[in-house]
């Protein structure tokens, strides 16, 4: 049994930054708040990835994990804003 979900968005809404520099043959690159880098096959939607963030219900500790299904539709292409908006957006 997985460990029950808070909330979901696209990466950007927790402070997960794309970082191309780093991408291989099919897989795409994400920097982590915490400066881990994170490689994902690439999504069939551009480059965004969609995060459920989830709670473990013995420490309370709140972690993200890459959600399968996107719940809800991008509104917009993030690759057409500026980085500052990418970080403060709402998705």
């Amino acid at each position: 049994m997985s460990d029950p979900i808070v909330r979901h968005g696209w990466h950007w809404s927790f402070g997960w930054l794309r970082r191309p520099e780093y991408d291989q043959d099919g897989m795409v690159c994400y920097e982590e708040p915490d400066g881990d880098l994170v490689l994902s096959p690439k999504p069939s939607h551009k480059t965004a990835i969609y995060l459920d963030c989830r709670k473990d219900p013995e420490t309370g500790e709140l972690y993200t994990t890459i959600s399968p299904i996107p719940k809800r539709p991008m509104t917009y292409d993030p690759s057409t804003k500026s980085s500052s908006s990418r970080r403060n957006a709402k998705g």
